[in-house]
């Protein structure tokens, strides 16, 4: 039970000051103060077993045997927030209790919306009609549903509509309980939502913002898939296999041979009968090609004599620098055909 609620329903300290505190054992509570403030009252049952609160429920009953007549009117309004928002029981507890979102709309309510609250009390409040069949209750739970959302709109800041403390005080279209912020909101992890995206405690398509993690972006349906889109997301010796959304180890550059097949849409030229390189094409001389990790240099440079296509070779030396090859334990830097630049090529046969 949520004691916490029930002591700002009270004006505690307010009526406590005024009544005193003396020693009252011989006075007794008036009607609505004995349903709060009796040995089973509301305030014991949402103490439970809360030994300090139990005690603050033993000095409050104190103080309001003072002024038992004067106390009536603050303990009515107390047991019926308290019975409405489902914090305890009617007398006897035959009562049924409204579902947690009319629990928490009732709440709001009360605080944002005074004026409807008699009607509403009465119409979600513990006991009410909405409580008598299935079909009611499920009726009256979408209805402060959709209440509770017009008053958190209208409301942003009151504690009342919006706070909360786990999910059992959230409801409605905002039905979980950020952890760090202590509001509703629609979601506050990604798996909250259809679509996978969670932002700014909205779910969102993707087709609006971007899916975070190794996660792509279906564009059919919004949601964010498990895999990814680009070769950023992948490791730095992989691509991203944009059919299949998965990472993959990328081949370029490494030597091939008739059984080894090459990624990403290279191909296997063998440049001896058992032995060759994954190399991928390219458009025109001396174009820079794009490599798996930036510290292999491509260039667009070797064109065979059976294939009118150009390809990039991996450089491993060019105007004085040099450069690592992409599988060095199988390559060897040889000088080629352009002065000033050395490539990798197939090492000899072990």
């Amino acid at each position: 039970m949520k004691y916490a609620n029930l002591k700002v329903a009270l004006a505690v300290s307010t009526l406590a000051m005024a009544f005193g505190c003396g020693d009252n054992e011989e006075l007794t509570l008036g009607p609505q103060c004995s349903i709060y403030l009796g040995e089973d009252g509301c305030c014991f049952q949402a103490a439970g077993d809360n030994s300090a609160a139990r005690q603050e429920c033993h000095l409050i009953a104190k103080a309001y045997k003072a002024a038992p007549e004067q106390a009536e009117a603050s303990c009515k309004a107390a047991n019926e927030t308290a019975i409405a928002t489902g914090l305890c029981d009617l007398p006897g507890g035959s009562a049924k209790r409204p579902s947690g979102a009319c629990a928490k709309y009732l709440e709001c309510a009360a605080v944002a919306d005074p004026q409807a609250f008699p009607a509403a009390l009465a119409a979600y409040g513990a006991g009410g009609q909405c409580w008598s069949t299935p079909s009611t209750s499920s009726s009256c739970d979408a209805a402060c549903s959709k209440s509770l959302d017009l008053l958190r709109q209208s409301h942003p800041s009151e504690p009342k509509c919006n706070g909360c403390s786990s999910g059992a005080d959230c409801g409605g279209r905002t039905p979980y309980c950020d952890p760090s912020e202590h509001v509703c909101v629609e979601c506050h992890e990604p798996s909250h939502c259809k679509t996978n995206l969670c932002f700014n405690s909205q779910c969102a398509s993707c087709n609006n913002k971007p899916c975070a993690g190794l996660t792509y972006c279906d564009t059919n349906s919004g949601h964010c898939r498990p895999g990814c889109s680009s070769n950023s997301q992948c490791k730095s010796d992989q691509f991203c296999n944009l059919s299949t959304h998965t990472c993959v180890t990328n081949n370029s550059g490494r030597i091939c041979d008739f059984t080894n097949s090459c990624t990403q849409g290279d191909v296997c030229l063998l440049q001896s009968m058992s032995k060759g390189m994954c190399l991928a094409a390219c458009a025109k001389v001396g174009d820079i090609c794009p490599t798996a990790d930036a510290k292999y240099k491509s260039i667009c440079l070797l064109q065979y004599s059976y294939s009118s296509n150009w390809y990039c070779l991996y450089l491993c030396e060019y105007q004085g620098l040099t450069f690592p090859c992409p599988d060095p334990s199988n390559q060897i830097c040889q000088t080629s055909t352009t002065p000033g630049i050395k490539v990798c090529q197939p090492g000899p046969d072990r």
